[in-house]
């Protein structure tokens, strides 16, 4: 490994191994040379060793071990170039295609298991293994222009398709408007069930193994069946084909990067991608501000208007029992005063589900736009990563959490800040969604490898990521996100291990039920605790529950009907009666602040503009200044939650005391005056915890309100948002810049702590006096989990 140092070469010499059988037995063994068993050459690029074994002659692999061997082999892109001419000379001394003396004399050592051995099984089972161990090919060579040409049309192309055929500068109306009828979205849906059902029974007959007379329809109707078949479903899922394009773009990459640029070195091929990116992020930008300055296409009624005409078999199907017209039924001087209050409600969700469907058409263009700068940032991040330098392996590192808080915080404010007119609540899920799931997989495959875990122990920033990663939070949030795939995946995987033995072309796994990468999946699986994992995933669906679906929605409602009940009542009882009941809901835990806000604006609003002798505007103003004012008073009430139940060990146990991340805040925190680290905290982090943990971390109360102060930019523009919705004039803007304001401030926020701690993280971990109780209970704990995962081994 050029460029690193001693400790950071992989060592290649141990193994482990089983001897495999031949299907003519009592053949003799090769004469002495030493080459690569076919079980360890479909966990090439999976091993930190090699394995050197002296095997039958010409055992029988099958197409899948050796694409497997490609796959894994390519996984890294830096590394040993002696390692990788050795692998290369060992697979043609397996195929047969190279000559015997071509044999690698490295100083592997073989080794048998013995146990496998005693047992007679050619089963492997080898267990923790990371794809980026055993080879590091050498990226030496610079890019070309093909490999520039096809870095860029990976990005461009998908562009091209989202803003021509799913935008309203294209043909995004139409296309939408065409798969409106309910028959189109049920057709979608068999297509989808289709595609599942072919893509599942080309990995069981072993597709890599198939004639490339059948490779090739059959993959061209897959991509065909599921790209069909998430248009038809545009309709109800607007944001799907929008998202599915756009994933192409690290779909794309990620190929280009296993196959054709493998070799390129690192800087270049992620500098190209930032820089096709940002090209395409300008272009498609300067496009969609272009076209929006023209006064037909600028967002208001008169662009609404013309939306909805473009698509009339929307409004014809969106509804159930009849066609809805729009003047009527859905827009600004709409007249339901004669239905019953179900029907009621019924329209106007059809109506808000038809207008999130015309709204993303029109607001395709930036969302393409916005997706390009990510690619842009997660790009310009990784272009710099070095294993071997661990101050910039930290920066890339602060970098990668800086925009997954991003994309949290995006995802977290998508279940609030969603206009009451539109229900883009789960379009910002999926999108976001998306990113987080491209980001992680991402950074897995470039930061997971061995120098990285050789230098974590070298930085708190580096041990936190690291301990982040391997906690059970994390493991639960993967197996609840894919917790109906995995029994089917077990399944497939054995079916095709069945296929792989009737056709002789099962490789080194002999009678396992698995094949070997099956069989690696399942050890990893064997050595999770599963009850502490199912736990937390019961604890994980209780908390999006209660924070995506009961809290917001029963907020509103109960909200809306205290609305009419105040309708009669005089304006200065309203100001009282509003702050009271926004303090209590303050100091819920649940209740975010963004209902309270618009509920005033609402409150306030309505009245203030019945009222002649206060007038519209001047209600907005005060019902700001009071939402301000019912904010800071409601910090106080949940400091003194913090401050009262801080006196016992487990609260202070609870949010981690001693540990370096709440440490790190608290020293934020404790800084005086309006320092940006200390605002970003208070005004960004979430309303109840932020302000309990205050009061748990006994700090500065006068101070804490002083920072808490800049929220006033956080909620005003919910409260404006709340007083237009009284006035049925759309303004559904505003809450897009208070959520804005509060995922920037969640993004410093992480930035400075991550910067704390990386400066001051060995301070930060040193033991404290008036932590002493808290860290005995901790290592109680410790104990207590060792102890329940002792005891649930069964």
């Amino acid at each position: 490994h050029e460029g690193a140092s001693g400790s950071q070469v992989t060592d290649l010499d141990t193994a482990v191994a089983d001897s495999l059988q031949t299907k003519a037995t009592g053949e003799a063994e090769s004469k002495g040379k030493p080459v690569l068993a076919p079980a360890d050459r479909g966990q090439l690029g999976a091993s930190p060793e090699a394995v050197e074994m002296r095997v039958p002659e010409t055992p029988t692999l099958s197409p899948t071990d050796k694409d497997e061997t490609s796959s894994l082999a390519k996984d890294s892109a830096t590394g040993s170039a002696t390692a990788a001419k050795s692998l290369q000379t060992s697979l043609e001394a397996l195929d047969g295609t190279g000559p015997p003396e071509q044999a690698p004399t490295s100083p592997l050592k073989e080794v048998v298991d013995a146990k496998d051995q005693a047992e007679a099984s050619p089963k492997v089972r080898i267990s923790q293994m990371r794809l980026s161990e055993f080879l590091k090919v050498q990226a030496t060579e610079s890019i070309n222009v093909c490999q520039f040409a096809l870095i860029f049309l990976s990005v461009f192309v998908p562009n091209v398709i989202v803003i021509a055929l799913f935008s309203d500068i294209g043909i995004g109306l139409e296309i939408y408007d065409a798969v409106s009828p309910t028959n189109m979205s049920l057709t979608g849906d068999g297509l989808l069930v289709l595609f599942f059902v072919v893509t599942s029974l080309l990995y069981v007959l072993d597709f890599p193994s198939l004639p490339i007379v059948l490779k090739v329809p059959f993959g061209l109707l897959n991509v065909a069946l599921v790209t069909i078949g998430i248009v038809f479903k545009g309709r109800k899922y607007a944001w799907g084909p929008i998202v599915f394009t756009m994933f192409l773009i690290p779909v794309l990459l990620a190929l280009l990067r296993g196959s054709y640029c493998l070799r390129l070195v690192r800087t270049q091929f992620y500098m190209t991608i930032c820089a096709a990116a940002t090209l395409c992020a300008v272009v498609v930008g300067v496009i969609a501000i272009i076209w929006t300055l023209d006064e037909n296409n600028e967002w208001g009624t008169p662009t609404k208007e013309r939306l909805v005409a473009g698509m009339p078999n929307l409004y014809s199907e969106v509804y159930a029992d009849r066609p809805l017209i729009y003047a009527e039924d859905c827009g600004v001087n709409k007249d339901l005063s004669g239905l019953e209050q179900t029907v009621v409600t019924d329209i106007g969700t059809a109506c808000a589900n038809a207008a999130t469907v015309w709204f993303l058409v029109w607001i395709c263009p930036f969302i393409a736009a916005f997706c390009n700068i990510i690619v842009a940032l997660f790009t310009l991040a990784a272009s710099n990563l070095h294993l071997n330098n661990d101050q910039v392996l930290v920066r890339a590192l602060q970098r990668f959490i800086l925009i997954l808080a991003f994309l949290f915080g995006g995802l977290y404010a998508s279940a609030y800040l969603t206009g009451p007119s539109l229900r883009l609540g789960s379009t910002l899920m999926a999108f976001f969604g998306a990113g987080i799931c491209a980001m992680v997989i991402w950074i897995y495959s470039e930061l997971a490898g061995s120098g990285f875990n050789a230098i974590s122990h070298d930085n708190k920033l580096l041990v936190l990521a690291g301990k982040a990663w391997k906690s059970q939070w994390t493991q639960a949030l993967a197996v609840g996100g894919t917790h109906v795939v995995i029994p089917y995946a077990i399944c497939l995987d054995m079916l095709h291990q069945r296929v792989r033995r009737c056709r002789g072309t099962q490789g080194a796994a002999g009678d396992d039920r698995f094949t070997l990468r099956g069989r690696k999946a399942m050890d990893r699986a064997a050595l999770l605790d599963w009850s502490g994992i199912l736990t937390k995933v019961c604890i994980l669906g209780e908390v999006f529950f209660v924070f995506q679906v009961g809290v917001p929605k029963i907020t509103y409602i109960f909200l809306a009907w205290l609305n009419g009940l105040l309708s009669e009542i005089g304006f200065g009882i309203v100001l009282i009666i509003v702050a009271a009941v926004g303090w209590s809901m303050f100091l819920l835990p649940p209740v975010p602040g963004v209902p309270v806000y618009v509920f005033a604006g609402i409150v306030i609003g309505s009245q203030a503009d019945a009222n002649p002798d206060v007038g519209f505007w001047q209600g907005i103003v005060i019902a700001c200044f009071l939402s301000l004012a019912i904010k800071l008073f409601a910090c106080l009430g949940q400091y003194m939650i913090g401050f009262f139940a801080g006196r016992t060990v487990k609260i202070q146990l609870l949010i981690g005391v001693d540990t370096v991340p709440t440490r790190a805040i608290e020293a934020i925190l404790k800084e005086k005056g309006l320092r940006i680290g200390k605002v970003a905290i208070l005004v960004g982090g979430p309303d109840w915890p932020t302000s309990v943990s205050c009061g748990i971390l006994r700090l500065n109360i006068l101070q804490m309100m002083l920072g808490t102060l800049p929220v006033f930019f956080v909620s005003s523009p919910c409260v404006v948002a709340g007083a237009f919705l009284t006035r049925a004039t759309g303004q559904e803007g505003d809450l897009w810049e208070s959520g804005a304001g509060q995922v920037a401030s969640m993004v410093m926020a992480v930035y400075l702590t991550t910067s704390m701690i990386n400066h001051k993280g060995e301070e930060l971990a040193k033991p404290r006096p008036e932590h002493a109780a808290v860290a005995k209970l901790h290592e109680e704990g410790m104990r207590f989990e060792k102890a329940l995962v002792e005891a649930s081994e069964w």
